[in-house]
Parts: structure tokens; C-alpha cells; sequence
């Protein structure tokens, strides 16, 4: 009976004890991160809100397709700026948000939209044939974040005694943009009119976060000191400054770019390319 009553003594104990290490572990699990574009997409979240000058017009009878925009980005020096995830997201926005405001400007000449389409290669024959045009924007955004050195802003500690350094820089973020407007034959993809656009330098200010890191060898000597971006860590939400600057930059450029292709689309402008295009057929270009 001694024997039996200490083996379910012990049994029970073991029970316990494993329910408990696993309610521990279980509370000591930190929840999965979310991704940082649902955590700071907030932060600057563009618009891209456009309205044409004109107001509804009558029906024009052209049908145009719009294709997605081209757009090339370059930074100067080349690895000067990191696009992330929510960088990504901006630039995505800034396409998605252009097609948009072409849209509207084009249905308020009268004009009937087809697309956006991704590419013109993956658009159907019976997509580009029941189109008069095609409108591509081609845009380069050229990036040249201008920073100062690394100054040391403080110390901090953590709950364990653990302690680290950081760091910032002032950096100031120089954006030129060329975009060319593009006119296209639905068919032959031939360029029938094209604009190219510029706007003045835009640019705007933020900082960097960095921490030290210090590596030791056994004996405790500093062996290496070097400075680290925090700005991208999820663990410091505060700090995704670079981010906001690439979205505040982007929405400066589609406010800087609509107005100017308002003014250029026009019916008499496709009333014009109608017959150029009827030329061409009838020099059997085709």
C-alpha cells in the first residue's frame, strides 16, 4: 500500500510539474510580430487624391486604356537609401494612386476608361482592340538622401543590467522625377504623342536611429565599435522616419504631376491623333 500510495504520489507530482512548466512556457511565449506594413502603414498614408479642373464632361466616343506606370527608381550613391516592405507599399500606392487620378481626369473629358492594366503584353487582343488609345506613364524618381555623421544621443539600459548607446543622424532627402506621358496605338503599340514632364527638387528632412554595438573578446578587450540602423526594427515603432519621408515625397510628386497632365488631355488632342492615326492606315504602316 506504501509503495502504491508513493507511486501515485509521485505520478501526481509529475503531472503537475509538467502542467506547470507548460503554462510557464505558454506565458513566456511573446506573440508573433505583425508585419510592419499593418504597424506603421498609418504613419503617412498618402491620399492621392485628385480632382481634374473640368467637371463631367459629354461623351466623347474614345475608349483608353491605361497600363500601369514604369517607374525606375534610383538613389544616389546606389545603396544610400533601403526600400522596405512599407517603402514597397508607398510605391505601390503611388502607382495605383496615378492610374486612379488619370482615370478621373480622363472620364471628366468624356472620355470611357478601360484597365489598368498591368502590362501591355498581358492585355488580350480583344482588350487593346476595343481601345482608341493607350496611356502609359513612364516616371524615374531619383533619391538622394543627404546625411550628417552619427552623433551620440544617449545611454540606455535595459531590465537586466544590460546597457547600449544611441545614435542619430540628420538626414535631408533630395528627390528630382521626370515622368513622360505616353500615348500608344492599342495595336501596333506604336508611341503617337508623348510629354515629358519635370518637377522642381522636392525634399524633406528626418533622422536616422542608430545603436552601438561593441564587440569584445574573451579577456573583455574592445575589439570593434560600429554604429547600426534601428530605424527598420520593429521593436522601435517610433523610429521608421526614412519610411514616412519616402511616402511624404511620393504624394509631393503626384500633387506636383496631376495638374500638368489635366492640362494636357484633351479631346481635340485625341481628335488629332484619330486622324494621324487613319493616315498611317491608309500609308499601310500597318
Amino acid at each position: 500500500m506504501d509503495f502504491e500510495r508513493t507511486m501515485k504520489t509521485t505520478i501526481s507530482n509529475m503531472v503537475f510539474g509538467l502542467l506547470l512548466a507548460v503554462m510557464v512556457c505558454g506565458c513566456a511565449i511573446a506573440p508573433p510580430k505583425r508585419p510592419i506594413t499593418e504597424l506603421y502603414a498609418g504613419i503617412s498614408d498618402p491620399g492621392y487624391d485628385f480632382t481634374p479642373a473640368q467637371a463631367q464632361g459629354a461623351p466623347a466616343g474614345y475608349t483608353v486604356g491605361i497600363i500601369n506606370m514604369d517607374l525606375d527608381v534610383v538613389c544616389i550613391p546606389q545603396k544610400a537609401l533601403s526600400v522596405t516592405e512599407l517603402g514597397k507599399q508607398y510605391l505601390g500606392n503611388f502607382i495605383g494612386g496615378f492610374n486612379t487620378g488619370i482615370e478621373k481626369i480622363l472620364t471628366s473629358k468624356g472620355i470611357t476608361v478601360s484597365g489598368p492594366f498591368e502590362s501591355y503584353d498581358e492585355m488580350t487582343y480583344p482588350e487593346r482592340s476595343r481601345c482608341d488609345f493607350l496611356i502609359q506613364p513612364c516616371a524615374k524618381v531619383t533619391f538622394q538622401p543627404l546625411a550628417t555623421p552619427v552623433q551620440r544621443l544617449n545611454d540606455r539600459g535595459g531590465p537586466n543590467g544590460e546597457s547600449w548607446v544611441m545614435g542619430a543622424s540628420d538626414t535631408c532627402l533630395k528627390v528630382k522625377a521626370e515622368l513622360e506621358y505616353v500615348i500608344l496605338d492599342p495595336l501596333t503599340q506604336e508611341k503617337l504623342e508623348r510629354h515629358r514632364l519635370k518637377t522642381d527638387t522636392v525634399s524633406v528632412d528626418f533622422r536616422k536611429i542608430y545603436c552601438k554595438y561593441t564587440t569584445r573578446d574573451d579577456k573583455g578587450k574592445v575589439i570593434k565599435e560600429e554604429w547600426r540602423e534601428i530605424t527598420f526594427d520593429q521593436s522601435f515603432p517610433g523610429y521608421h522616419n526614412e519610411d514616412v519621408a519616402v511616402g511624404q515625397i511620393l504624394d509631393q510628386l503626384f500633387l506636383a504631376f496631376m495638374p500638368k497632365i489635366d492640362g494636357l488631355v484633351s479631346v481635340a488632342e485625341f481628335d488629332h491623333l484619330k486622324k494621324f492615326q487613319e493616315e498611317l492606315k491608309e500609308k499601310k504602316v500597318y
